[in-house]
């Protein structure tokens, strides 16, 4: 979640709807008060990013996100850096935000256990070209030599970490 260091939550989510829109003031503070508690976020509004976990951030990243209820939303590598159990959080959180909102997610990513619970569809670009295009399970069982590369190669990872 690339927030605005220099800015504390209320300004990060608050800037699209000062930028975009010609909300005044009172009902800035109420849409991003709704947004931050729809993310999990409570009385956060006067702390600065350096200030929150990495989950919170991408909490009030999202927020942001959001702010301006867009038809998609995208995601880049959502769970990078975060420990296993916020890494969970953010999959839940995901989960429930897409049952909330009407938006489509795009998710780029890595993350295999989280594609495979997120995802509807999952699309694989290889040297430019989309080789793979379908649900999960035909990711998961597609004969593409790059997509059987890139799952062996997970599945020995994991299977390296015991």
């Amino acid at each position: 979640a690339a927030l605005f260091d220099d800015m504390n939550v209320f300004e990060n989510v608050s800037f699209p709807l000062y930028e975009h829109t010609d909300f005044s003031d009172q009902e800035i503070a109420e849409r991003v008060q709704t947004k931050l508690a729809d993310v999990g976020l409570h009385n956060v509004e006067t702390k600065m990013p350096s200030e929150l976990s990495g989950g919170m951030r991408k909490r009030v990243g999202l927020a942001r996100a959001l702010i301006l209820d867009p038809k998609i939303v995208l995601f880049d590598e959502p769970t990078t850096g975060l420990d296993p159990i916020t890494t969970g959080n953010i999959g839940d959180l995901i989960l429930e935000t897409h049952d909330r909102y009407p938006v489509t997610f795009l998710i780029i990513n890595h993350d295999l256990p989280l594609t495979y619970r997120v995802a509807d569809q999952v699309v694989m670009f290889f040297e430019g070209q989309v080789v793979q295009d379908g649900s999960t399970e035909d990711f998961k069982h597609s004969s593409h030599p790059f997509v059987r590369e890139f799952l062996d190669a997970h599945a020995n990872l994991e299977n390296a970490r015991g």
